[in-house]
């Protein structure tokens, strides 16, 4: 019988599904032969119930970046969690969209490209949302790559994107979101 879960691991597990989008479970074999979790024997239930909401729970709003006269539309990875799931697992990103990093700190920020089998560039972005750095990043490498110059953001695309369309360093980025400084926006 499935045992009712408390108030503190519902909220708990739909948080973290908004957090990396999936649930990490430790799946083993009780005693009895029955699938047991940290969650009890409906754990399984729970799971499935959780990830058919998840595009409900993640699906925010991409920002709709510019980039002199190109638009890009880029998920937003804020919390340490999204920045580390990042762009992993993607097979494919459409041509004009991408993943905007801010990360807590600015300084010589790094990438890797762990579980991430597309080829990618990145920008590495200042306080203001400039660009300071950019880099090419090979498909499932785990070799840090880090900003020259000091970074609040990076932002991944499809390889080559930058360098298509002639932008480089100094090009501002619009449409930085309200939760960063004034001066990025």
């Amino acid at each position: 019988m499935c045992r009712p879960l408390r108030a503190a691991q519902a909220v708990c597990a739909l948080a973290m599904l908004a957090n990396i989008g999936r649930v990490a479970m430790d799946v083993g074999v009780g005693r009895h032969g029955r699938f047991v979790t940290g969650l009890g024997g409906c754990s399984m239930r729970v799971a499935l119930v959780l990830s058919l909401l998840a595009p409900l729970v993640q699906a925010a709003e991409p920002l709709a970046l510019r980039l002199g006269e190109h638009e890009l539309s880029a998920e937003y990875a804020v919390t340490a969690e999204q920045r580390q799931l990042g762009l992993m697992g993607r097979h494919e990103l459409a041509a004009d969209s991408g993943m905007l990093f801010r990360f807590d700190e600015v300084r010589h920020n790094c990438l890797w490209m762990k579980n991430t089998p597309l080829p990618l560039s990145a920008a590495f972005l200042d306080e203001r949302g400039v660009i300071v750095d950019l880099i090419d990043l090979e498909p499932l490498s785990r070799e840090m790559r880090c900003a020259q110059a000091p970074a609040r953001y990076a932002l991944e695309t499809n390889l080559g994107w930058f360098t298509e369309r002639a932008l480089g360093l100094g090009t501002p980025v619009q449409g930085i979101p309200v939760d960063a400084p004034l001066s990025a926006r």
